[in-house]
């Protein structure tokens, strides 16, 4: 398999310097790039060679050489097909702002200033994630580790970076989550077989719920055959709904017995609501 590709896109040389010093010595192939626009023009070249990029490493706040800003670069990134993840750094950001860009799909961060240690030990952990995912159908050993997690999230929407937001924000206070769509768009049966067997594992669903959902009969009756999977185990089980706007809770399935329902309008709101959802998890794990 070729060298690990990392971009790093950042307006302070000093911090390219150190980042491809670092990340060189543990045999990383590293390209710099000062502006967004540079980056972009490259990672389409890339992409186009079928040189995938593993990973971007992108300072969201870029100086006035760049005329695409940062978070603009790291939706194009998200957006792809497939997607290219990315990590942001910041020295200038709020924890409300960091958490922010993880929901629109960065997937991590990195506060300025970071250690060697750190660093590595971050690009690291995502670039090996990254390649896993080259191979789609995931190893017994992979499902049995999915499947040991404290929290199912099913992602009734078309966008699925709430989801994989969430998952991460979970991660960064302990708790270990999984991440599917309800709806895969390409379904096939060890998908759909995966996915149960995941859900039978973890203690708790939660939902993230959008009005397109809600109008489809088929996203319904998965709902119901969530509920109805944990119910015949016997065990105790958390049931959470996050709605997104225009979504009344009253017409969900009435089988999913929800504890606990969350409304937002943006992910503001969602993060203002997080300390009340990881509290009801972590009251029910603690059973």
């Amino acid at each position: 398999m070729a060298a690990k590709t990392v971009f790093v896109v950042d307006d302070e040389p000093a911090v390219l310097a150190t980042i491809d010093r670092v990340l060189t010595s543990e045999g990383y192939a590293v390209r710099l790039f000062d502006t967004a626009d540079e980056a972009a023009v490259a990672v389409d070249r890339a992409t186009a060679e079928g040189e995938p990029v593993d990973l971007v490493l992108l300072d969201v706040r870029l100086g006035p050489r760049s005329t695409k800003s940062g978070e603009a670069f790291l939706e194009s990134l998200v957006g792809r097909q497939p997607p290219v993840e990315a990590i942001v750094m910041s020295g200038q950001l709020s924890a409300y702002a960091l958490v922010d860009l993880v929901l629109k799909g960065a997937a991590d961060f990195l506060v300025k200033p970071f250690s060697p240690q750190t660093l590595t030990q971050t690009v690291r952990a995502h670039v090996e994630a990254s390649r896993r995912r080259l191979d789609s159908r995931p190893s017994p050993e992979a499902e049995a580790e999915w499947a040991s997690r404290d929290v199912f999230i099913g992602c009734c929407t078309n966008d699925r970076r709430l989801g994989v937001g969430l998952k991460r924000m979970l991660e960064k206070v302990g708790i270990s989550a999984w991440c599917t769509d309800i709806d895969l768009p390409t379904r096939n049966s060890w998908t759909v077989e995966q996915g149960g067997r995941i859900l039978d594992g973890c203690r708790s669903f939660l939902l993230i719920v959008s009005p397109a959902a809600l109008a489809s009969d088929e996203i319904l009756d998965e709902m119901r055959r969530a509920a109805a999977r944990k119910r015949q185990q016997a065990k105790d089980y958390l049931f959470l709904a996050l709605l997104l706007p225009g979504v009344d809770a009253a017409a969900l399935p009435a089988e999913l017995e929800l504890a606990e329902r969350k409304s937002f309008s943006n992910s503001t709101r969602l993060v203002d609501d997080f300390e009340s959802l990881t509290h009801a998890i972590r009251a029910f794990l603690a059973k």
